[in-house]
């Protein structure tokens, strides 16, 4: 017996954004330019906003795909944005939605991977 897995779409699951302080600091991470003074200008602006307040000048963005239960998942670091609108606007967004539902089909397909070894199938029950 064989069972297929439909591959879930974007409209079958519930996207999740999760944003969250950043472990590395900005110091040697926030590079703009490679020039040493506009990088340190960065690293300060950074500094800045973050303590102002602005967790999104220097954060861990988590985009979760749920569905039934099951959970996909795609994480980038060392973001720096003004706010969640221009994240979503920018180049990774959309990209990071993909992951995280391929996350979640390959998420179900070892599950059913798995499960299958408790498949009984009963031939002519009665």
């Amino acid at each position: 017996m064989s069972i297929t897995l439909r591959r879930l779409t974007k409209d079958d699951v519930v996207f999740t954004l999760k944003v969250e302080p950043e472990d590395l600091p900005p110091e040697g991470n926030v590079l703009v330019s490679g020039d040493d003074e506009q990088d340190a200008e960065a690293v300060k602006d950074v500094t800045d906003r973050l303590n102002a307040g602005n967790i999104w000048a220097w954060c861990q963005v988590t985009i979760l795909a749920n569905w039934s239960g099951f959970c996909g998942k795609e994480v980038l670091g060392c973001c720096s944005y003004t706010n969640q609108e221009e994240f979503i606007q920018g180049d990774y967004y959309a990209p990071m939605l993909d992951e995280a539902l391929a996350d979640l089909n390959r998420t179900l397909a070892s599950t059913l991977k798995t499960l299958s070894a408790l498949i009984v199938v009963a031939h002519g029950a009665r």
